[in-house]
Order: C-alpha cells, then sequence, then structure tokens
C-alpha cells in the first residue's frame, strides 16, 4: 500500500480491443498447438473444422460461404404489453436531447423510444436491445412511459428517472436527455 492508505493504480490494458491485444494474450498462452491454432480461428471468427458438419456434395447450398452483414437496428421487439397500461392508439412526440443538439421525434403507437430515435435519426445509444445491457440508459425529464420488465436497472437509478429506451414506450408526449458515457 502506498502512502495514506491509497492502493496504487492496478496494471493492466487500457482502452479498446485492439487487434493486437488478442495476439498479445496468445503470446503468454502455454497450450497445446492444436488447442492454439482452435483457439487463434475462434478470434479471427473461424469455426474450428471439426464443430462443421461437411457437406458430401460441393455444390449444395451448404457448402457456399456464407454472408455477413451488418444491422444498423436493433431487430423488432414482439408485441407485449401489460394488462394495466393503456397505451396510446395515436402518435407522440419525444424530445431526445444530446449536448446541446435537440431531436423532436415522432412516436409511432406500439413503438419504442430507441426504434423511434433511430428512424428519425437521432444518436441513440444501444447495443442487445432487450434490456439487458443498459447501453441505452437515458433520464426522463418530463411525460409518463411504460418500462418493461424484468431489465437491468437497479432500484437507485429507477429513482433517480433513469430509462431504457430499448424497452420503453411513451404513454404522453415526453423527453429524455441522453448523457455523455
Amino acid at each position: 500500500m502506498a502512502a495514506g492508505g491509497i492502493e496504487p493504480k492496478a496494471r493492466g490494458f487500457r482502452g479498446r480491443v485492439a487487434a493486437a491485444l488478442p495476439r498479445r494474450w496468445m503470446e503468454r498462452l502455454t497450450v497445446a498447438s492444436h488447442d492454439l491454432r482452435m483457439l487463434r480461428g475462434t478470434l479471427r471468427g473461424q469455426t474450428p473444422p471439426y464443430l462443421v458438419p461437411r457437406p458430401t456434395n460441393p455444390t449444395s447450398p451448404s457448402s457456399r460461404p456464407v454472408r455477413m452483414r451488418r444491422i444498423s437496428e436493433p431487430p423488432p421487439r414482439p408485441e407485449h404489453h401489460g394488462d394495466d397500461v393503456h397505451f396510446p392508439d395515436h402518435e407522440v412526440t419525444a424530445s431526445i436531447r444530446d449536448g446541446d443538439e435537440v431531436h423532436e421525434v415522432v412516436v409511432a403507437p406500439g413503438q419504442t423510444l430507441l426504434e423511434a430515435g433511430l428512424e428519425a435519426g437521432a444518436p441513440m445509444p444501444f447495443s442487445c436491445a432487450m434490456g439487458g445491457c443498459a447501453t441505452c440508459l437515458v433520464k426522463l425529464v418530463a411525460g409518463e412511459v411504460h418500462l418493461e420488465e424484468p431489465n437491468c436497472l437497479d432500484p437507485e437509478e429507477r429513482e433517480d428517472g433513469y430509462i431504457l429506451t430499448c424497452i420503453t414506450r411513451p404513454l404522453t408526449s415526453c423527453s429524455i436527455e441522453i448523457e455523455p458515457s
């Protein structure tokens, strides 16, 4: 321990995981070469050959390479509403503040704040789009919303007015604030 009872900062990796970082981890591994080849392939997004059944016909569709594509918006969510919540059957507006920018967004009936914000081009942070990661955490400034349960918010966050845009549907016009991460 350092003077004053404060422990020194732990040493380790900082920042984003870059291509060089897994390579540095790999250099430290002491495993059999077969396992090392499999791990390297897995880090590159390849599946070890013994885990993939080989097609007997090389011209079959299953032997062709799979195309990768990036999805720029969350997948559609199934309609699920509580019995005691009455959702509006008309459009409502949401004001989304991101620093100095304010985006006025129209939210269609049944749409989440995340879906409406992305559709309108607002810079909405998100990742899992199902209430499990809190990447889309924002502060509700005004209005009434319905937040689906269960989700990853703790009681203190709820009391402080935070919501998850991916599983929140507005009941009235509302205003939210994206806080800097």
